[in-house]
């Protein structure tokens, strides 16, 4: 017996009728916005975000815009993203948050032109970092040659002289000096799973210690005075958390202490998170309470 495909066919129940699409998205566009707002909302929320990024977020009050939670290369970049609303106080600290290394107080009044490259929003925030990454803490040998050479490599042969007292004032100061003693790990890439989110960066120096794991952060901003590094401690504190929660999550060890090293011409100015468990706990707070498209929930 052959097989006819028209009897199946024909045996089959009909459809029903289904409007035209054009129709149903024109009779019922308020509701298919909705909907479709709706499907999309999951895959608007940000799944990576950078320690600045997470810092941002928790200053920003919740009836701002969000600001751009960008992934960790944008730790040390200007930002343009700024709240719409909110008081004075948030807008100042995520101002001084997302115009991190500016050395503009150690340039020429001209201006300098450098190459911005890598992590640092400066050329010179990037060559101090760079041979902060290179040198032997513990036998700081050939710093001169260091220095030169990444000021080549970031076309500001004539800054020489200011980057080498930076690098100087960050190797004489106790925090490096105290990683210099123990297993330390430079230019570290760090990244963890927080909240359905991911955090990552680089920690510019992470120390062993007895008493648990300790973060340097080095800083190139320019700074005259312990009031100005004060002024910007509030956003820093919070970027420094979102490293030792990351770090906390993939390591299995606590992060007993977050310090920042200031360089200035002068000197290292050096300071630390004054309540790091309430300020990684502000950070895990902030994760759970972001929501797709907006900045933070009200709940």
């Amino acid at each position: 017996r052959r097989f006819d495909w028209r009897q199946v066919v024909g045996s089959l129940p009909s459809e029903p009728a289904r409007p035209a699409q054009l129709g149903l998205a024109l009779d019922n566009r308020e509701q298919w916005i909705a909907d479709r707002q709706a499907l999309l909302a999951p895959h608007r929320q940000p799944r990576v975000l950078s320690a600045t990024g997470v810092a941002q977020a928790a200053l920003v009050p919740v009836a701002s815009r969000p600001v751009n939670h960008g992934s960790y290369h944008d730790d040390h970049e200007t930002d343009t993203g700024q709240p719409e609303t909110g008081d004075g106080l948030h807008a100042y600290v995520v101002e001084r948050l997302t115009d991190q290394d500016d050395d503009s107080a150690d340039q020429p009044d001209e201006g300098l032109i450098g190459r911005r490259r890598g992590r640092t929003g400066s050329a010179i925030g990037s060559a101090v970092h760079a041979v902060l990454q290179l040198v032997d803490l513990a036998e700081p040998q050939g710093v001169g040659d260091l220095v030169a050479q990444q000021c080549e490599i970031e076309g500001i042969l004539d800054r020489t002289g200011i980057v080498r007292r930076l690098v100087q004032a960050a190797l004489e100061s106790s925090a490096v000096t105290m990683a210099a003693g123990h297993v330390h790990f430079k230019e570290l890439f760090v990244t963890a799973p927080i909240a359905g989110r991911t955090i990552e960066g680089y920690v510019d120096l992470l120390v062993e210690t007895p008493a648990g794991l300790v973060v340097i952060d080095y800083k190139t901003d320019s700074v005259r005075s312990d009031e100005d590094v004060d002024a910007k401690l509030g956003a820093y504190e919070l970027q420094a958390a979102a490293y030792a929660v990351a770090l906390e999550e993939v390591t299995d060890q606590t992060v007993s202490e977050c310090r920042f090293v200031f360089c200035t011409a002068g000197g290292a100015i050096e300071r630390t998170v004054v309540d790091l468990p309430a300020a990684k706990e502000r950070v895990r707070l902030t994760l759970t309470q972001l929501t797709p498209g907006l900045g933070l929930s009200s709940t």
